[in-house]
């Protein structure tokens, strides 16, 4: 893998040079060096880049399209127990990876939803049952769904957590920025609260800066906002 190589690799998968430095465990400037041939590529890079591919296409909000299948019964049929109608398979196609696993937190754990796995438009597979059931208990953190994130302010000085607003959005911008203005990105910020500073973010958008959930006091899956009347979109 040479310079360029690298810098495509980066840019396909929609990180910004300092994200590909928090992967990597190096400085931004080490980055630089690398996409400017000033370093050479080692192996262990290029490992590196490989073991990331597939767990970085998972989390990208906009791959896309994507189709959801599942059986609508169990699959395993007990030779010896009382027979049941046959399952059948069902396919939901969508736009977007953040849109089939929003489908999936809504159906999991329903009766008729069952052994779901995503494919991309080439046939891959993109999400595994296991890695599903990961991602509808909450435990796979990075996957692509909105979050709701909150920065406290009654429990500290109002400046300290006007600071950490700041410091958080402007992350966003230069992340945004960075990567070219990506589709998807909505910021909601919810007026309705008066102990945090609330906001609603779309996968896109959660997904611009690991900064977000560092700066944050708490980052955690939720739906899409219905639209009301105290919730203002943040321009970035």
């Amino acid at each position: 893998m040479n310079a360029h190589e690298f810098k495509a690799w980066r840019e396909h998968h929609g990180l910004t040079q300092a994200d590909t430095g928090k992967k990597f465990g190096v400085s931004r400037a080490t980055i630089q060096n690398w996409e400017n041939g000033v370093v050479p590529i080692s192996p262990m890079v290029q490992q590196g880049c490989k073991i990331w591919g597939d767990r970085l296409r998972q989390i990208r909000p906009e791959l896309g399209p994507v189709t959801l299948i599942y059986a609508d019964g169990p699959m395993f049929i007990n030779p010896y127990g009382p027979r049941r109608p046959l399952a059948t398979m069902r396919q939901e196609p969508y736009p977007t990876n953040a849109a089939a696993l929003a489908r999936v937190r809504e159906l999991w754990g329903r009766e008729d939803f069952h052994n779901p796995f995503i494919i991309d438009e080439t046939g891959t597979h993109l999400w595994s049952g296991a890695q599903l059931a990961r991602v509808a208990d909450g435990s796979d953190r990075d996957a692509p769904l909105w979050r709701r994130v909150t920065i406290a302010k009654a429990s500290r000085e109002e400046t300290v957590a006007d600071a950490n607003l700041r410091a958080m959005m402007s992350a966003c911008a230069r992340a945004n920025r960075e990567k070219g203005l990506p589709q998807g990105v909505v910021i909601y910020a919810d007026r309705s609260v008066t102990d945090y500073h609330v906001f609603y973010f779309s996968p896109s958008a959660f997904a611009l800066t690991g900064e977000i959930g560092e700066i944050a006091d708490r980052a955690e899956f939720c739906d899409e906002p219905l639209p009301r009347a105290d919730l203002r979109r943040v321009n970035l």
